[in-house]
């Protein structure tokens, strides 16, 4: 009876002992995916942050261009209007004249 108890507490405790190696093995497994995971991760967010950056470059190559476009733009209205203010001024004084002319 004494030698029975022996033998199953050895049984048990082998058991025991599978047991905590197959855990063992579980969590290192885990662990390893879970790193695997996160490699994988910083990996996503890297080609992220990458490709964010280089969409903000081309916004603000593309805004520096319509800048450019719109300062362009202004400068041809203003030649306009500076030549339509010539040619108001020398109306003007074509008007002043014959009106001169006339009195």
């Amino acid at each position: 009876s004494l030698q029975e108890k022996i033998e199953e507490q050895s049984r048990e405790a082998e058991e025991t002992q599978k047991k905590l190696a197959l855990n063992r093995d579980n969590m290192q497994q885990r662990m390893i995916e879970n790193a695997q995971k996160l490699e994988e991760m910083k990996q996503r967010l890297r080609k992220d942050a990458e490709e964010r950056e280089q969409e903000t470059g081309i916004k603000q190559e593309s805004l520096r261009n319509e800048r450019t476009r719109m300062e362009m733009e202004r400068e041809i209205l203003n030649a306009k209007l500076s030549g339509y203010e010539r040619d108001a001024a020398k109306l003007k004084e074509q008007r002043d004249a014959m009106k001169e002319q006339r009195d």
